[in-house]
């Protein structure tokens, strides 16, 4: 602390009163005493308390974070925004994430394995492939169909891509398919062409392993097989216009260095839903939940070449258990957890963008929230879709460079303000309901 003598004559020659000279040096005394203060919590600023008093954490979210087995300082201290342990912890994660898809050895998950996920399969149900497998057998017996078997099994066909298209536009939207349902509904419009089918190959089939083609389809064989890969999405499902829109309380960050895909503000609880990435969304609605009033809506769009995937909600959980073993067999599982928690969701936000990208895609759409893992913490998750007021859908962009800020009219930017305000009253009417 410097010396009061060598401030007061300073003041004293600007001010001729000695009145004022005293309050001066009172008010200095008091600047010197409060600065070496603030440097004393500053020097002791990873004491946990101090922290937690700093970012305003609660006492019972303090005693939790001790519980679960957290470090409390470095709990506080995330979720204070610090942006340094953020990046390092990033910078931490993406070289895990290399190291576990590079290493090599006698290990039974390789990554093949995992991008199995990505192939598509050769039929979309496991009927359509029985009865491909059936044409085979009468072909290869040389058993000729009469016509009314041929018409069966066109028809059968017809009402099956049906049910399909109908299962698949519902995940599109995000909607949830009553599978038992379905299946019943195709059972009573199918009946007669499988029973005719079913008639024919018991009087023309002779071999017994032949004769259990009988078809009896179940909820499983009438399982749309989109729903357990990931493939490229298609364009009806996307914005017509190909604009994207992000929310956010720190647009002039944005606009000043670009966007970020290491970068979230639940680090220290979870990872993010698909990885590291920037979220953006197609329904303006979602993007005015995440700005704000005070916010922006930033409108994006992705160049031509960009390759989109399609994510569902069970898609999306079969990745999630395939890239488990794959990270326990290349890291120690008992390693693994030994490392903070941020480090630990940031290796596997890298993973899932490093995976999608070997794939060969630059984006993922969600057509609803879904949760980040399929774990216990779950259970206290929070369902987006229902605090927002509609299907989180979002499209998450693992390459960065392939996005450009695009314009926006007048009209759309007032268009904005509403949303935002729509956003805020639907907000205040569910926390006072």
């Amino acid at each position: 602390m410097p010396e009061i003598s060598k401030i007061l004559p300073t003041v004293s020659t600007k001010l001729n009163s000695s009145t004022k000279q005293k309050n001066i040096s009172t008010n200095s005394l008091k600047f010197e005493h409060d600065k070496l203060e603030l440097s004393t919590k500053e020097k002791y600023k990873k004491n946990a308390v101090l922290i937690t008093a700093s970012t305003g954490l609660t006492l019972s979210s303090l005693s939790l974070g001790i519980m679960i087995g957290r470090n409390p300082a470095k709990m506080a201290k995330v979720l204070h925004g610090n942006s340094t342990f953020i990046n390092k912890a990033y910078e931490k994660g993406n070289k895990i994430a290399d190291d576990i898809l590079n290493k090599t050895g006698d290990n039974k998950i390789n990554l093949p394995t995992v991008l199995k996920i990505f192939e598509k399969p050769t039929y979309k149900t496991g009927l359509h492939a029985d009865i491909a497998e059936t044409e085979s057998i009468l072909a290869k017996n040389k058993i000729a169909q009469d016509k009314n078997t041929i018409r069966a099994f066109k028809l059968l066909k017809q009402t099956l891509n049906r049910h399909c298209n109908t299962v698949e536009q519902e995940l599109l939207k995000g909607n949830k398919v009553n599978e038992k349902k379905r299946q019943e509904l195709f059972s009573r419009v199918s009946k007669p062409y499988l029973s005719t089918i079913n008639n024919f190959l018991e009087n023309n089939l002779t071999n017994s392993k032949d004769l259990q083609m009988k078809f009896k389809p179940s909820n499983a064989a009438m399982r749309s097989q989109l729903k357990s890969y990931i493939s490229e999405c298609p364009q009806n499902a996307l914005p017509t216009n190909g604009i994207f829109y992000h929310g956010t309380k720190k647009a002039d960050k944005v606009y000043a260095t670009g966007f970020n895909s290491y970068t979230s503000n639940q680090l220290s609880r979870e990872q993010r839903e698909l990885g590291a990435g920037v979220y953006v969304t197609p329904d303006v609605r979602v993007a005015a939940h995440f700005s704000g009033l005070n916010g922006d809506i930033i409108p994006i769009k992705l160049t031509k070449d960009s390759k989109i995937a399609l994510v569902t909600e069970q898609s999306h959980r079969d990745l999630h258990r395939r890239l488990l073993p794959f990270i326990n067999e290349r890291y120690p599982l008992k390693e693994f957890k030994k490392l903070p928690i941020e480090i630990q969701n940031a290796t596997k936000e890298c993973l899932i963008q490093k995976v999608f990208q070997k794939a060969g895609y630059d984006a993922a759409y969600l057509p609803k929230g879904v949760k980040s893992d399929g774990g216990l913490s779950n259970l206290f998750n929070t369902d987006m879709n229902q605090v927002i007021g509609t299907k989180q859908r979002q499209v998450v962009i693992f390459t960065p460079e392939k996005l450009e800020i695009a314009p926006r009219t007048f009209k759309e930017r007032v268009s904005d303000l509403k949303e935002k305000f729509d956003s805020f009253v639907y907000r205040f009417h569910n926390s006072h309901a």
